[in-house]
C-alpha cells in the first residue's frame, strides 16, 4: 500500500514514513512532516497489508497470512524500531505461497 507515484515502493520505506513522517529519500533531513498522521509500527504494518487490501475490495483473498488466501509476503531482517527501517534487510520474497527471490 502506497500512495504512488508520490511515495517510494520499497516497503521498509513505506513503512519508516508512516511511523516518523519523515522522508525516506533523505532521511539526514529531519523535518517532521504532518505528525498528527503518524501510525505506530504496528499499526502501520496492518495499514500497508490489510488496509491496502481492503482498499481495492481484495481483502478476501491478500492483506493477511490466513488460510485460503495468497501468500504474498516478505521476511525481513530488522530491528523493530521506526527510526531503524531504513537499515532493515528484506531477506525473502513470497508470492502465491511460494518463494520466489531469496538473498
Amino acid at each position: 500500500g502506497s500512495d504512488s507515484p508520490t511515495s517510494p515502493y520499497a516497503p521498509m520505506h513505506n513503512l519508516y514514513v508512516a511511523t516518523t513522517r519523515r522522508s525516506a529519500r533523505k532521511p539526514q533531513y529531519t523535518k517532521v512532516v504532518n505528525e498528527h498522521f503518524q501510525l505506530g509500527l504496528c499499526q502501520s504494518v496492518v495499514a500497508s497489508s490489510g488496509g491496502a487490501a481492503m482498499s481495492v475490495f481484495s481483502e478476501r483473498r491478500t492483506g493477511t497470512l490466513s488460510a485460503g488466501k495468497l501468500a504474498d509476503f516478505i521476511v525481513v531482517d530488522m530491528k523493530w524500531e521506526a527510526n531503524a527501517l531504513l537499515q532493515a534487510n528484506i531477506k525473502e520474497t513470497w508470492f502465491s505461497g511460494r518463494k520466489v527471490w531469496s538473498e
